[in-house]
């Protein structure tokens, strides 16, 4: 079981059949102030827009790359990608805040595709790296 408490830390219950193993109670501090983090990606009708926890230095960046794929959906368990493709990003356009960014695809979106987002080397504007500095958005429903 999971519970934040009042102060913000996290109070995780554990049993000894579970993969937190032992029993007992885990008490996980909050943070003073998030790490650079992507918080969030939305699908736009050209692209996606990506939110980050703390404005991030886009001054210089190359820009993200993309790539798109899908599994097979089948009985047998497992899959190998399929329908492969690295995607243009068109243009990249940051917030005021610096804390999102647009990225404008050179071709439609389609449905069924899972989309990899990668941001190599992008920094905070204080100058830490990205932990994280990929994520996943699987297009259900074009926009």
């Amino acid at each position: 079981r999971l519970a934040f408490a009042p102060d913000g830390a996290l109070h995780v219950g554990k049993t000894h059949l579970s993969w937190a193993g032992n029993n007992g109670i885990m008490r996980i501090e909050a943070p003073k102030s998030l790490p650079p983090l992507i918080e969030s990606v939305h699908l736009l009708a050209k692209g996606f827009e990506v939110r980050f926890t703390t404005p991030i230095d886009f001054e210089g960046y190359p820009g993200a790359s993309l790539y798109r794929f899908r599994y097979k959906y089948h009985a047998t368990y497992g899959s190998p990608k399929i329908d492969e493709a690295a995607l243009e990003v068109r243009t990249h356009v940051a917030s005021k805040d610096r804390r999102s960014v647009i990225l404008e695809l050179a071709e439609p979106i389609q449905e069924g595709f899972i989309h990899e987002l990668r941001f190599p080397g992008l920094k905070s504007a204080d100058g830490r790296d990205l932990l994280g500095p990929i994520a996943y958005y699987q297009v259900v429903k074009a926009k």
